[in-house]
């Protein structure tokens, strides 16, 4: 990128024109974790690696794997889904931020599988820590692996409510473990 990448633009570029104004403050941070790791929420060995432990994809693996094919090449989607990752992992503003916030639109030209399921990739990024918190709580893992299977499955009612296109907007399961 020759011009300066800002929080501003990378919304405007991802089609997502309703956020809270405080990723300003985590904006930075997520670049340079994007530009260090990548985005590792676009890898079909970070699902994998989900299934494997909780086997929650077992129903829905086919679409994440479909979105993923479709994202790791969109550079500005990669950057977004780290973005939203870090927001995700910030309980103080976590809650007022997804009240403020509102899934990108699919840009012209870009692939819909990608756009509608960026909330979903991102929200992976939660399972590992909410497992570790319902285990620390003493929750069993078979009724913890349900627990992460439910969200994986929110394609499920995303399809119905839309006539078969693929897509999820449950965000707001990171906030009910």
């Amino acid at each position: 990128m020759n011009e300066k990448l800002t929080l501003e633009k990378l919304m405007k570029e991802v089609g997502c024109s309703v956020y809270p104004e405080r990723w300003s403050e985590i904006f930075d941070a997520a670049m340079k974790e994007y530009d260090v790791n990548g985005c590792k929420m676009v890898t079909q060995e970070f699902y994998d690696d989900l299934n494997e432990k909780y086997g929650c994809f077992e129903e829905f693996g086919y679409v994440y794997s479909k979105a993923i094919s479709y994202a790791k090449d969109d550079e500005m989607l990669c950057r977004f889904v780290v973005l939203l990752s870090m927001a995700l992992n910030d309980e103080e503003h976590k809650k007022e931020d997804f009240k403020q916030f509102k899934r990108p639109i699919t840009p012209e030209g870009k692939a819909p599988e990608a756009y509608e399921m960026a909330t979903a990739l991102a929200l992976c990024s939660q399972f590992d820590g909410c497992a570790a918190m319902l285990r620390k709580r003493g929750i069993p893992q078979k009724y913890i692996n349900s627990a992460l299977t439910y969200a994986a499955k929110g394609v499920r009612n995303y399809i119905w409510r839309h006539n078969g296109a693929i897509g999820y907007d449950l965000l707001s399961w990171a906030q009910l473990y």
